[in-house]
């Protein structure tokens, strides 16, 4: 559960990053999302884009591209 499991100096600077980044209206994506309890808190945070083993096991580039293929042709 690593940095979002707590209340740790460290847990603290990722719940201000995040705030301050939505604040600003940038997109935020967290990365290393291992665990749905980690995916639900980001949820809950307002964070809209994650990636990590949840998702997805490492792949070859290629691998990646052909997974990525059909929403990529649907781009203008």
């Amino acid at each position: 559960t690593g940095l979002m499991a707590g209340s740790s100096p460290a847990s603290t600077d990722v719940l201000t990053t995040i705030s301050a980044a939505l604040d600003s209206g940038a997109t935020v994506l967290a990365e290393g999302v291992d665990t749905q309890v980690q995916r639900e808190r980001l949820i809950r945070l307002g964070v809209s884009f994650g990636l990590g083993y949840l998702f997805a096991l490492p792949q070859p580039a290629e691998a990646t591209v052909t997974m990525l293929q059909p929403v990529l042709s649907l781009r203008p």
